[in-house]
């Protein structure tokens, strides 16, 4: 996969382009969490703000379930066969259910 995208300012002057190989389909949840987990990362490192409806620090425990849940799932997608396999299960859905909840106020 390749992804270049420009300066939001850039984008109608320049536009951009998404690239996809076939093996990015086979997995398209382990290919998007690649992309998100960093993206995560540094959203929570450089953000400005946090939803109305929350205090930083929830938000900042929000974002960190999140960014735990895509990271487990680009390194260790074979690994949910170990001893734990309900109670991590479950920690990824209640995280996956919080970046759908939230999808909107990803923004810095």
């Amino acid at each position: 996969m390749k992804v270049n995208i420009p300066h939001p300012e850039e984008i109608e002057k320049s536009g951009y382009t998404v690239e996809i190989d076939p093996w990015d389909s086979w997995n398209a949840d382990v290919t998007l969490a690649h992309i998100i987990a960093p993206l995560l990362r540094q959203l929570k490192e450089t953000k400005h703000g946090h939803p109305a409806s929350m205090t930083d620090a929830r938000w900042n425990e929000i974002l960190g379930e999140m960014i735990w849940a895509f990271e487990y799932k680009s390194s260790n997608f074979d690994s949910l066969m170990d001893k734990n396999i309900d109670e991590t299960q479950q920690r990824l859905n209640a995280a996956f259910k919080l970046f759908g909840q939230y999808y909107e106020n990803l923004w810095d």
